[in-house]
């Protein structure tokens, strides 16, 4: 999950640099397709058996909710911070309480509903409601908490019978499916770094998102998931390096908050299993 955190946070880094000059739906498409040209040595290693599958209709939910993943941060980290944008994003934690108390129908007890109350908060103080730095953007960051919190959800039900290829390689084939038509129509000719740029958020994601599949299928959720705060430590580093940016003390203090709760969330999930 370190090595995940890590290549995640350079995917973000390669994000937002990449926003400058390229639309969403054009670097989602050639980023699935280069992704699928990564792939595709494991596959002919295993003459394409990953790809049988008898949960069809999860990848096709996967790939939907993926790309609204996408789009939502994309587009955040094209408007603010690394370091704030990453740190919003980690509200994914949170959302997947809510869905297990609505969507799994699983007993939640009052201590993490708490928790999750309080880790929301943390969210109010970064954004700052009300207040001249307040951006509508940001709720774009938590948006993507939301639809990556279902992906985490669909991803483990996944795990349960698919082989990390499988899941990534058809991930990438209906996300590039849906980006396919905005794409063509707000194509513009790509430049060479840009396709540098691409070439590398595809295989920082394949790499991270590898990664993270492989952790959640050796190890417990709440285990290997503390680790992934690392990626808030490591955007603070790539966003002052490569774009000038400090966080400020409330995307700290929002963090902490954040970070505090989910971990009890985590930690209160270890104990009563």
């Amino acid at each position: 999950m370190l090595c995940s955190a890590f290549f995640l946070s350079a995917m973000s880094a390669t994000l937002k640099q990449a926003s400058l000059s390229l639309n969403v739906w054009q670097l989602l498409l050639v980023r699935s397709i280069f992704a699928l040209f990564l792939l595709l040595p494991a596959l002919v290693q295993g003459n394409f058996c990953q790809l049988r599958t008898r949960v069809f209709p999860l990848h096709i939910m996967r790939g939907c909710l993926g790309t609204c993943a996408f789009a939502c941060y994309f587009i955040a980290l094209s408007k603010i911070e690394l370091a704030l944008t990453v740190t919003l994003g980690f509200t994914r934690n949170l959302f997947i309480v809510i869905f297990a108390i609505f969507v799994l129908k699983e007993i939640v007890k009052w201590r993490r509903i708490t928790a999750t109350a309080i880790g929301f908060s943390g969210v109010l103080i970064c954004i700052q409601p009300g207040s001249e730095s307040a951006s509508l953007w940001a709720l774009l960051a938590v948006g993507y908490g939301f639809f990556a919190a279902s992906v985490t959800i669909v991803v483990k039900k996944l795990t349960d019978t698919e082989s990390s290829i499988s899941v990534l390689f058809y991930m990438y084939c209906f996300m590039g499916l849906i980006a396919f038509i905005p794409a063509m129509v707000n194509w513009k000719p790509l430049a060479l770094m840009e396709l540098v740029m691409i070439g590398m958020v595809a295989l920082f994601s394949t790499a991270g998102q590898m990664c993270t599949v492989n952790a959640l299928r050796v190890g417990e959720t709440t285990v290997v998931a503390p680790f992934e705060y690392t990626r808030i430590l490591y955007a603070v580093i790539f966003g002052f390096i490569l774009f000038g940016e400090i966080a400020g003390i409330n995307t700290w203090i929002g963090a902490l908050i954040i970070i505090s709760s989910t971990l009890y969330i985590s930690l209160r999930n270890q104990t009563n299993t």
